[in-house]
């Protein structure tokens, strides 16, 4: 992962790439959002959040999956987005 980060940053293609998957991810998202709580400005800085925290968790399952079992970050993903969705 940490070759990958690189390549966005250096490669115009893996960037694209990059750029296409998270703009999916975010459409996604934002339409959960607006699905549970209407049109909002600022649906689209929520997306960005609840991904950054799937990522974090990930992150955190990779390096130590003592401290952060799949299934911990699967229930915490859930309830950050229960909680930011009310």
């Amino acid at each position: 992962m940490v070759a990958f980060w690189g390549l966005v940053l250096t490669n115009p293609e893996i960037a694209k790439i990059q750029e296409e998957s998270y703009s999916a991810f975010q459409a996604f998202f934002v339409g959960l959002i607006e699905r549970h709580l209407g049109s909002r400005a600022d649906a689209k800085e929520m997306a960005s959040g609840i991904i950054a925290v799937a990522d974090g968790l990930w992150l955190e399952c990779c390096l130590n999956p003592e401290r952060m079992t799949p299934e911990q970050a699967v229930r915490t993903a859930i309830r950050f987005s229960q909680a930011s969705l009310s």
